[in-house]
């Protein structure tokens, strides 16, 4: 897990909250890139990262929705990885 501990912000979410006048959907398409990476096993990166994702974002009232729509598509993953590891049973 070499380089989890000077992990950064994606510069893109820094600067989401000028872009989503632009491209309203900006939250659900940064979480959908980066809610597989955040749900699967062995990355270095998991969701005890997730606050260093949205610091920035706090101040400016925009956390909230970028970490459920995180929220939303690791769930989505996980049922993913779920189907994908049951059905290799058979």
């Amino acid at each position: 897990m070499k380089g989890v501990d000077n992990f950064r912000t994606v510069p893109v979410v820094d600067e989401a909250v000028e872009l989503e006048l632009d491209l309203p959907k900006i939250w659900s398409c940064l979480a959908e890139q980066m809610a597989p990476v955040l749900a699967s096993p062995g990355t270095g990166i998991d969701i005890t990262h997730l606050p260093k994702f949205v610091g920035q974002l706090l101040e400016e009232e925009k956390a909230d929705i970028f970490v459920a729509e995180i929220l939303k598509g690791m769930t989505e993953s996980m049922v993913g990885f779920a189907f994908m590891k049951f059905s290799k049973q058979f």
